[in-house]
């Protein structure tokens, strides 16, 4: 549990250790630097902004009759999302198998993306975590396809069969997963990036 409280304590505990290595004024110097460092820090870096995409505009209209000049997307997109919660406190510690789930999402991945033109596979966001969430750690991935007949083949390939057995025969009960499946026709779905990094579908 990685919250503010959690903090506080490991920082007192290292100022404890501080004091017991250090002499007594270094060991109060020492903080105090590090915190001047911070404030200074974020005095620098709150005068401007972050410009490695700044004015970088992108938007692809997959609508009709929009006020947008933009080409009209010619494919079609399937949205799926894909969710998992640890049902379980600290799950890095107490939850068995927990290096083994990672594996089995990352060759998912990893498939999806070496073979995108066989399963259709156009995007996917890096991990979404759920801040609303304040029992467990929950998870979400957003993930893009162009053809629901690959999909569904992508669903019976050997990367996903392996996760989706080993969670119905019970491999992983601390975990929970969900999925929502949206269809967006051709011409009824849009992305638009202003001022900040393509993510997702851009």
């Amino acid at each position: 549990e990685f919250s503010m409280r959690t903090w506080l304590a490991l920082g007192a505990l290292l100022e404890v250790a501080l004091m017991s290595i250090l002499p007594r004024t270094g060991a109060v110097l020492l903080p105090i630097a590090y915190m001047l460092y911070l404030i200074l820090r974020v005095a620098r870096n709150s005068r401007g902004t972050y410009t490695s995409y700044y004015k970088t505009v992108k938007r692809e209209d997959g609508r009709l009759n929009v006020p947008w000049k933009g080409p009209v997307s010619p494919i079609k997109s399937s949205a799926f999302v894909l969710g998992a919660r640890f049902n379980q406190y600290f799950p890095m510690i107490s939850s068995p198998g927990i290096v083994d789930i990672a594996n089995t999402f990352e060759d998912m991945w990893v498939e999806l993306e070496a073979n995108h033109e066989k399963w259709s596979f156009l995007a996917r966001t890096a991990t979404l975590v759920d801040v609303s969430d304040d029992e467990a750690i929950t998870m979400a991935w957003l993930t893009y396809f162009t053809d629901e007949d690959k999909l569904q083949k992508f669903v019976g390939g050997a990367a996903h069969q392996l996760g989706q057995k080993g969670y119905t025969k019970g491999k992983w009960p601390h975990l929970g997963v969900m999925h929502e499946h949206f269809k967006a026709p051709r011409s009824c779905w849009e992305t638009v990036y202003i001022d900040m990094p393509p993510w997702g579908l851009g």
